[in-house]
This record gives structure tokens, sequence and C-alpha cells, in this order.
């Protein structure tokens, strides 16, 4: 699952999303292993600096806890990193901040 941006509001659209993913797993804790909700980085604050992904989903096999993705950072610098499935949010762990080893969901 992919939050989209309502008209410019995409803060909006990630906590509405995370409500109803929530709900989903309230009633059937066991959804997880088939719905999925990342939330991009830098969505909350940023609606033109997000990353885009390079898979969306599975529709056989296993689902993914992490979606590899790309962007540009405030600089213009094209770097990679790992969108972390939802509660899991990407945290810096040490090293070169262009490296996405550098990161891990926590």
């Amino acid at each position: 699952m992919w939050p989209e941006r309502p008209r410019g509001r995409l803060a909006t659209a990630v906590n509405g999303t995370a409500d109803y993913y929530d709900s989903v797993l309230a009633r059937d804790p066991q959804a997880s292993g088939d719905y999925r909700f990342f939330v991009p980085p830098g969505s909350l604050h940023c609606t033109a600096c997000g990353m885009l992904p390079h898979v969306m989903g599975v529709m056989e096999g296993t689902a993914p806890d992490t979606l590899p993705a790309e962007g540009k950072n405030r600089n213009g610098v094209e770097l990679t990193r790992n969108i972390c499935m939802y509660p899991r949010v990407q945290h810096y762990v040490g090293g070169d901040m262009e490296d996405p080893s550098s990161f891990q969901c926590v």
C-alpha cells in the first residue's frame, strides 16, 4: 500500500492510510502477511523530495519488508534507500549518508 497525496497534502494521506492499515490489522493480525504499508522517507515534511519505489508489490511469492527506492537529496544528489514497512522507519547507524547500508529499519 502506497499513500497518495490528496490535493497536495501527503501527510494527511500518510496518517489516514496508517489509521486504515492499523484498523485492518486490529481486525485480522494475520493480514500483514499479504497487506503491507510503506511510508516514503520525507513524506511527512517534504512533498517534492519523496523517494520513488522500484517495486510496488508482489503478486506471488514472499511480500517484501522493504522496498528499494531512489530519489534526490536536498542537494540534488541521487541516492538509494530501502523504504521500511510501517511502522518501522529508517534509522542512521553510521557511515556514508549516501550509502543505503548506513540505514536500518527499526
